[in-house]
């Protein structure tokens, strides 16, 4: 409701507090891999499925009889131009509503809506939470997510974005601001790292109040996606999401395969691994 930042973690591979008598060290070793960089405000990465979250924003406000739908997921999406996208362990589901699709996480199904729903509205409701934008954050370093819109006849590059994998990016922050956005009804506040600003003598040179940054969805919408994030965690086995659920949490988790390229020129394929609540 406030858009204060309450915590923020980042695990570096160095002690902080011996920064400046590691810092010649570290830059001789020409780390440009983040070394010094608040990974979880300007770090970018694949949010995976925690985009879904966006992609069922935009299908409940654009396909009319949406959540009536039963949907037909045989483990694969089959498209016209690239290559198909398979669900996690190439998991079938079979005939499943939209709420159960965002429960299993169905890559078929939401690469299927960002399909339907086409490039350009799904770039517009990741830009109303701040994607692609220049976005000054009181305290903060930060980095917007991007998000690059496809044709319809890139479809097989289009449902990728739809999961959130190609050329999606977004940060801790980013998605914690999208999180944050749906549990306040729909409204977006700017992020914040400082209350207020004092003299040397204690009084108040400056104080940051609340400020929206966008009303990002209707409240009914926002409340029918709350209630879709609180069914998984209510839904999950995991012991970690049974207790969000004891707390009556909502949230989305989230697996991107990603690639980065280290000083050396060598290419690593990893996995980002997210939960957002």
């Amino acid at each position: 409701k406030t858009g204060e930042i309450l915590a923020m973690v980042n695990r570096p591979s160095y002690d902080p507090n011996r920064l400046e008598e590691l810092y010649a060290e570290l830059n001789e070793k020409g780390y440009d891999e983040g070394v010094f960089v608040n990974r979880a405000s300007r770090g970018t990465y694949a949010p995976g499925s925690t985009f879904k979250i966006i992609t069922l924003l935009a299908a409940l406000e654009d396909i009319d009889g949406v959540e009536d739908r039963i949907f037909e997921d045989d483990g694969f999406l089959e498209v016209n131009a690239g290559n198909g996208i398979p669900n996690v362990n190439d998991n079938r589901y079979g005939n499943i509503s939209l709420e159960k699709a965002f429960e299993v996480s169905s890559n078929v199904v939401f690469g299927g809506l960002a399909i339907e729903l086409g490039g350009d509205k799904m770039k517009e409701v990741a830009e109303r939470f701040g994607f692609n934008a220049s976005l000054d954050v009181t305290g903060v370093n930060f980095v917007s997510g991007s998000y690059t819109a496809y044709g319809r006849s890139d479809d097989g590059l289009l449902a990728l974005t739809g999961i959130c994998q190609g050329d999606v990016q977004g940060n801790p922050l980013q998605m914690a601001m999208v999180t944050a956005a749906i549990a306040n009804d729909g409204m977006l506040m700017e992020p914040r790292l400082v209350n207020s600003v004092l003299k040397y003598d204690g009084t108040t040179k400056e104080r940051y109040e609340p400020v929206l940054y966008n009303t990002v969805a209707d409240v009914d919408t926002a409340q029918t996606v709350k209630a879709y994030m609180k069914n998984n965690v209510d839904a999950s086995k995991n012991d970690n999401m049974k207790v969000i659920s004891s707390i009556r949490g909502g949230g989305k988790t989230g697996t991107a395969q990603d690639r980065f390229q280290t000083t050396s020129g060598e290419y690593i394929d990893v996995e980002n691994s997210w939960f957002t609540g």
